[in-house]
This record gives C-alpha cells, structure tokens and sequence, in this order.
C-alpha cells in the first residue's frame, strides 16, 4: 500500500488514474513475463487489455455474420438455380405435351383417313356385288385345320 501512496504523491492522482485505465484497456506486456501470472484471472485481463480483447470478440462475431450471411446467399443462389432448372423443365414439359397433342391428332386423322378408304373400297366391292365380310363358314374354314 505505502508503493501505490508513493506513486499518487509522485505523480499524481490524475496521471495513476490516466495510467490505471491505459493498463487496464490497452494492457501491459511487461506483466507477461512474470511466470503464471496468466494463470491469476485479473492479471491475464492486465496483460492482454481490454481493446485486443474486445476486438477479437468483435472480430469473432463479424466472422460468424459474415458466415451467416454467405450460407444465406449461398442458400439463395441455389434456391434461383432450382427455380431456374424447375422453369426450363417446365418449358420441355409443355413442349413434349404440345408435341404429343399433334401426333395424337395426325393418328386421329390417319385412322380417319384409313377407315375412309376401308369404308370406299367396301362401296365399290358392293357396287360391284362383291362382299368382303367373313361370315361363320369362312371362320370354320380358317379355323379347320383337316
């Protein structure tokens, strides 16, 4: 106690208090030196100070938002190329169906065409006094086999 009295009668206390907080914000590297004294709690806040210490806790927590904030773009970015890749598989889909409903509709008319040629050539056969109807004895015929 009689040191801390001789260094406020010597210097004053305006400058010890001035002195007190230096040490205590920017700390004092001389204290490293002396063996274990970062194992004492109070004595290892002395040495680094309280500006390295929040500035590596300031610096920590940036670093997680930033990470936060990069997953979230990364997230949003993959989110895009789903709706992307969904929209063009969407613009195949359409495309097959529309493809589809035409072949659909060129076989509608080729069975059309087909049954119209079937139904002119049986005018003709009858026009003619032709038949090309398979009646029963026909069928037993080709079901025969003597």
């Amino acid at each position: 106690m009689t040191v801390l009295a001789f260094f406020v009668r010597t210097l004053g206390l305006p400058l010890c208090i001035f002195i007190g907080m230096l040490g205590f914000y920017e700390g004092v590297p001389a204290l490293r030196d002396i063996p274990f004294a970062d194992q004492i709690p109070v004595v290892r806040e002395l040495i680094t100070g309280r500006v390295p210490t929040e500035r590596a806790k300031a610096a920590t927590e940036a670093q997680a938002g930033y990470v936060l904030e990069s997953e979230k773009i990364a997230a949003e970015a993959k989110a895009a190329k789903i709706e992307r890749e969904r929209k063009a598989n969407q613009i195949v889909i359409d495309a097959y169906q529309v493809q589809l409903m035409n072949l659909r509709a060129i076989e509608e008319l080729r069975i059309e065409q087909h049954e119209q040629k079937i139904a002119d050539y049986e005018a003709k056969l009858k026009a003619a006094g032709r038949s090309r109807l398979v009646d029963d004895a026909d069928r037993r015929f080709l079901l025969d086999p003597q």
